[in-house]
């Protein structure tokens, strides 16, 4: 029977010491004669020199690989500080062994949530500091830090002075056990599973006292303050609660005269446990922490300002204590509020005491009840929701803590705070972001119990496309989530920020600003605090150039600055390998670009304006490091072009106020380094619109664009089973296609129905505008990213590498904008009755539904054209499952491949997006322009009753009257809309009435049904080229409570309505248009294939090693190729002689297909259908032909040899027909923006 021990007992190991404080283990051996054997650990530190043990122990903190195996380390150092003496030399080889046979692993190790290294900035800059495991530590020691120094609270001098002191002379030494390992700032950890790895640095990292003196008075300390981080050799260092072990509190041993830093990975945690333990050696610590409670509020203020949240003066009952948490309202949406709050502990005990933290808001949960009781129950705020935002912290101690259930429309979020604030930085939220995590959380914990932190659930939203849904397979009842989850999120976070200290004059004086990263292009910071001017620095150099500007009093006009400074920056930045060497001799201290911009820069003149200002030349000065430029109004005029002339002058001026550094630049040399860097061209990062001359880019009157969000998305497919589930049993796999079809269209029908429940709610002009003024938003977005995606590519390059980012966020545009289209259609159709006005929320709900709608439609279609034979069925998580190898294996390369063709048009028509208005020439038009408009009118009239000009007129003077109303939409009595076009532009009233019935979108019995006269085809949101769309039909006809007929429309949607009818019409597109209309659209198809015909053979021609005939080919009785009966012509036909090949090339100006429709109707066309030829056995029939007539190819080529002949279909647009197609094509086809891009040997 083994011998019970007490705790109070000597340890039986020998050491003298009580077993409580020793190996604390509770009985003997059952062979009493047998003492525990000690670990070899153990047996090391006591056996080895302390000096070599504790530098070894070090080491292995200065390892990357080693983070996150803090505990083991821990528990090393633990040992090494109770065993300090004299002993053999190290020997690394043993310690490596020991390492790997006793610390492979610890259970009690979780993944690193912290980076390795961090930047932390103070008095004398930057600093590498270690964060270690402990969480937030370099968040709080950068707001302590912050609040002891400069937020203007009143403290001690001799606690400010203690501090400064501990403060300076830890990271001093951190810095150099940093340097000395070769570490960085902002590092990561390298693997934080398995063995230890050994530093391999032949290093001293302890510090002498003769050492520590010198390092002292350089940094203007009392080297007295190490005292406060010693660890007594008295006290006790075996302890039940890891997290109080002194070691962690007072991180440095002495021994022999030296100094061992043995915990240096927790350095940030170490200090702030300092700050608050001199605060309460001075009695400022409740001060102090009211303070850090302060600063914090900033900080979310400061962030929930950045989603665009909206503080509102909505007041609250006062806190029933002076402790009183942080607390305001803000409204991010029509009644949609957010309550947020800050907890933080106003008393933090010595941690002998208590682990915890003190003096929180005392009864917060009834605080945080009563308030959404407040809000929820007013009678004004009866569709009201809210979002409880929780912040929480507790300085790096332990507390426990309850988050209590949410009422009815209320929803929770409790964070800490440092997390919320590191988050903010790093995602780039909008103002929906939490919320809709918040009701996606509340909706996954309706069913699944969860146990992990706000930040690891987020992590695991956005992994799950903002959602839950985790597998196919049933959903969990409970969800633990693995501790750090989200930890990438925020060292994501901080790395973009990187975070620093960059040197700066101020007033002479050198000193250090905190700043953060602000551009993606080049090293742009900006500082972490607004300073009173606008103010960016460019890190390229030896040392920063910072640019500022003193005339910014908005954010609009701080928008006009940046986009010079960005140009200045990214340019410097290009132009480094140039310029370093002889800029970096002249820059030992900063300098300063102060921009000083032309007012008339700011006011947004029209392009004749601009044409009228006297030229003036850029100025240049220099006094007190400080290099002014002016900028004067007369140059916006040469960054307007769609090349770079402009910067290249601005930056050929920058380049020359150099010299007043000191820095010799020849006119030669810098002209040699713009024609290197910056070549005449297309690169430019100064984009100026005329939107004079295309509306759709204007952005006066805007709102933010609203993106359909896979969070609404989402909770729908979840929903969506249920529905269908109460019309039809859907089966675990739909075998047959007719049930397929069911499923889809029982799926459109209870959409369909369901939208019509949850809009029914809203009032009807109020969500129609609303509609109308996001759909403007969405066009300008559109029509400007055809200019800013081409210029990012020019500048940057990486055009594949950007490929998926511009696909997805394509996708999300148009998702979004034809949900916006089919949903304006459906409530002009349908008009409602409700009284609620709508929230962007309501209206992203919507948007989700109408995209539902949209993709079982197309879903329907695919499998009633045969094109698709999807499996589907109900599956154990109960969601419907849609596996189809035509989305996801054939429409996967065709989307791709229809991206690269869209990047290669933008990059192509960049030039064309630079077009200055100019004014139309009142004198007379020319006859043959006479000619084409009475053509045109003639047929429109004698068809729709109205005249071309006369139908563009009305869009033409629809935009006019929202411009002069300065809005993007507006409604207008229908009656006084025909009154002004008559009186105003001189309209006949009867052409008015007609051209309005051809462009405006009416009431009608049902949605999918079309009026008297049109197909349904006509109606049906997931068919393209309609004649009930937006795109076609810009203005939507509704009623007052008056009863009166109203007109709503936008300007942008007016605009593209216009550019839409003339495509259509030129494309030979446009439907329902009558015989007159069909003459004309008739010439119109003959003229485009003419011209791509063209296209393609001059290309052709230019290819090396390529002769093309000049004409089109004629085979057939008597042509050129002289045959039987006749062939057609070939349209061009090329011979590349170096191989003998020539190539019979078809060419196609075809449109691109949109739908699962047009892509059906477009392959019938290509191949045939129920027995009907396609277009390809007419082609096939030329090429049997031609390879069975060589002779006659070679005579006509005048080529003697053997000659092999290769047919091939060019269509203008990627088409889906080779993608979708089933097996091999008769004859294949290529896309000619393919060929343009690869080369001729797609032919070969």
């Amino acid at each position: 029977m083994a011998l019970k021990i007490g705790r109070n007992d000597l340890c039986p190991c020998g050491s003298g010491k009580k077993n409580k404080k020793c190996h604390n283990i509770d009985r003997l051996p059952d062979n009493p004669g047998t003492q525990k054997t000690l670990s070899k650990m153990e047996t090391y530190v006591k056996e080895y020199d302390s000096h070599v043990v504790m530098n070894e122990i070090i080491g292995l903190q200065l390892m990357a690989e080693n983070h996150g195996k803090n505990i083991r380390i821990e528990e090393i150092a633990v040992l090494a500080a109770k065993s300090l003496s004299n002993g053999k030399p190290g020997d690394k080889a043993v310690l490596r062994e020991i390492l790997q046979r006793e610390y492979t692993a610890d259970s009690m190790e979780d993944p690193p949530e912290n980076l390795f290294t961090e930047n932390v900035v103070f008095f004398h800059g930057n600093h590498i500091a270690f964060p270690g495991i402990a969480a937030h530590t370099a968040d709080i020691f950068l707001s302590f830090s912050q609040v002891v120094f400069n937020s203007g609270t009143v403290f001690p001098k001799e606690f400010t002075d203690e501090v400064y002191q501990g403060i300076g002379l830890i990271l001093e030494l951190g810095d150099q056990l940093a340097r000395m390992a070769g570490l960085r700032g902002n590092m990561e950890s390298i693997g934080s599973k398995g063995r230890m790895k050994v530093c391999d640095l032949q290093a001293d990292f302890s510090i002498s006292e003769l050492e520590l003196e010198e390092l002292c008075q350089k940094i203007h300390v009392n080297s007295k303050i190490i005292n406060q981080f010693i660890l007594d050799p008295d006290v006790a260092l075996d302890v039940d609660d890891s997290s109080m072990m002194p070691l962690l509190f007072y991180p440095i041993t002495y021994y022999h005269g030296r100094y061992y830093f043995v915990l240096v990975s927790n350095q940030l945690n170490a200090l702030n446990e300092f700050i608050l333990r001199t605060a309460l050696k001075f009695g400022c610590q409740e001060v102090f922490l009211k303070a850090y409670r302060e600063e914090l509020w900033g900080h979310i203020r400061v962030a929930c300002a950045e989603m665009k949240w909206r503080e509102t003066d909505i007041k609250l009952d006062p806190f029933p204590d002076a402790n009183s948490p942080n607390e305001a309202i803000y409204s991010f949406d029509h009644n949609r509020l957010a309550y947020v709050t800050l907890d933080t502990p106003l008393s933090i005990p010595d941690v002998s005491v208590s682990i915890g933290s003190e003096m929180h808001p005392p009864k917060m949960d009834n605080r945080l009840r009563n308030v959404a009781n407040t809000i929820l129950d007013d009678q004004n705020r009866q569709d009201c929701q809210l979002l409880v935002l929780q912040l929480t912290d507790s300085c790096g101690r332990t507390r426990m803590g309850r988050f209590m259930k949410p009422r009815d429309r209320e929803f929770r979020l409790p964070f800490n705070v440092h997390d919320f604030l590191n988050l903010s930085k790093g995602e780039d939220w909008e103002k929906h972001s939490l919320w809709k995590f918040a009701k996606a959380l509340a909706k996954f914990n309706s069913k699944t119990q969860t146990m992990g932190d706000a930040v690891e659930l987020y992590s695991l939203y956005k992994q799950k496309s903002s959602g839950f849904y985790f597998s196919d397979d049933i959903m969990p009842d409970f969800l633990a989530v693995v501790p750090g989850e989200g930890s990438d999120l925020i060292r994501g976070s901080k790395i973009k920020q990187n975070y620093h200290a960059s040197s700066f004059l101020n007033d002479g004086m050198l000193g250090f600003l905190p700043v953060v990263s602000c551009g993606d292009f080049a090293p742009i910071y900006k500082p972490i605090r607004h300073i009173g001017y606008f103010i960016e620095s460019l890190e390229s150099f030896r040392s920063p150039i910072w640019m500022t500007s003193y005339q910014v009093k908005d954010h609009g006009m701080a928008g006009i600055v940046r986009l010079y400074t960005n140009a200045l920056s990214f340019w410097l930045d290009q132009m480094k390998p140039a310029l370093e060497a002889v800029l970096n001799p002249h820059l030992k201290l900063p300098v300063e670009i102060r921009l000083e911009l032309d007012p008339v820069i700011f006011t947004g003149m029209t392009s004749q304006e601009l044409s009228e200002i006297p030229k003036e030349e850029y100025g240049v000065a220099f006094t007190d490091n400080v290099l002014t430029i002016s900028i004067p109004g007369s140059s916006i005029w040469s960054f307007t072009g769609a090349n770079n002339e402009g910067e290249r002058e601005l930056m050929r001026h920058t380049l020359k106020s150099f010299r007043l550094l000191g820095v010799t630049l020849e006119d030669k040399t810098i002209e040699e380094i713009l024609n290197k860097f910056m070549p005449l061209g297309q690169a430019k990062m100064m984009l100026f619109f005329d939107s004079q001359e295309d509306l759709m880019i204007d952005r006066r009157w805007l709102m933010e664009p609203l993106l359909l969000s896979d969070a609404e998305k989402e909770m729908l497919m979840d929903q969506l089973p249920i529905w269908i589930m109460e019309h039809m049993v859907i089966p675990e796999q739909i075998t047959t296609r007719d049930d397929k079809k069911q499923l889809f269209n029982t799926g459109t029908n209870v959409l369909l129905e369901k939208l019509k429940e949850e809009i029914s709610r809203y009032e009807n002009a109020a969500l129609l505008v609303l509609l109308l003024n996001l759909h403007e938003s969405i066009v300008q977005k559109r029509e400007y990213e055809k200019t800013i995606i081409p210029a990012q590519l020019i500048c940057f390059g990486n055009k594949e590498g950007k490929l998926e980012e511009i696909r997805e966020n394509g996708r999300m545009q148009v998702r979004t904008s034809v949900s916006l289209r089919n949903l304006i259609e459906f409530l002009a159709a349908q008009p409602v009755k409700g009284t609620l006005i709508p929230s962007l929320d309501d209206v992203d709900r919507l948007l989700a539904l109408m995209h539902e709608i949209t993709s079982f439609g197309m879903m329907s279609d695919a499998v009633y054209f045969n094109m698709d034979d999807p499996e589907v069925g109900i599956l154990p998580s109960g969601r419907i499952g849609f596996i189809s190898d035509l989305f996801s294996e054939k429409m996967e390369p065709f989307s791709l491949a229809n991206a690269r063709a869209d990047i290669d048009s933008k990059l192509e028509d960049f030039a064309g997006r630079f077009s200055i208005y100019q004014p139309a020439d009142a004198g007379e038009i020319p006859p043959e322009v006479q000619e084409y408009i009475n053509r045109h009118d003639a047929a429109f009239l004698a068809d729709w009753s109205v005249s071309w000009s006369n139908l563009n007129k009305i869009s033409y003077y629809a935009s006019n009257f929202c411009i002069e109303e300065e809005a993007s939409v507006i409604t207008m009595r229908e009656s006084d809309f025909i009154e002004r076009l008559v009186n105003e532009a001189a309209m006949p009233e009867d052409q008015v009435c007609a051209g309005i019935e051809k462009l405006v979108l009416s009431p009608r019995d049902s949605f999918l049904k079309a009026p008297d006269g049109y197909s349904n085809n006509e109606v049906f949101p997931w068919k393209y080229n309609r004649e009930f769309s937006l795109t076609r039909r810009f203005l939507v006809r509704h009623s007052n409570d008056a009863g009166d007929s109203m007109l709503s429309w936008g300007f942008r949607s007016a605009t593209a309505a216009r550019h839409q009818m003339d495509y259509l019409m030129r494309g030979a597109r446009l439907t329902n248009g009558g015989e007159e209309i069909k003459k004309l659209i008739g010439g119109y198809a003959d003229q485009r294939g003419t011209d791509f015909r063209n296209v393609v053979h001059d290309w052709a021609a230019q290819q090396e090693g390529f002769e093309v005939i000049g004409y089109e080919v004629p085979i057939m009785p008597g042509g050129t190729l002289n045959a039987d009966k006749s062939y057609g012509d070939v349209d061009v036909l090329a011979f590349h002689r170096p191989s003998a090949t020539v190539f019979s090339l078809e060419c196609k100006n075809t449109s691109q297909a949109k739908n699962i429709h047009e892509m059906k109707t477009e392959m019938d066309r290509y191949l045939g259908r129920d027995g009907k030829k396609g277009m390809v056995h007419k082609h096939l029939e030329r090429d049997t032909w031609l390879n069975a007539n060589l002779g006659q190819v070679q005579k006509l080529l005048k080529f003697d040899d053997a000659l092999t002949v290769k047919s091939f279909m060019i269509s203008s647009q990627v088409v889906p027909t080779p993608y979708i197609r089933a097996g091999e094509l008769p004859m294949p086809i290529v896309a000619f923006p393919d060929l343009k891009r690869e080369g001729v040997g797609l032919l070969f």
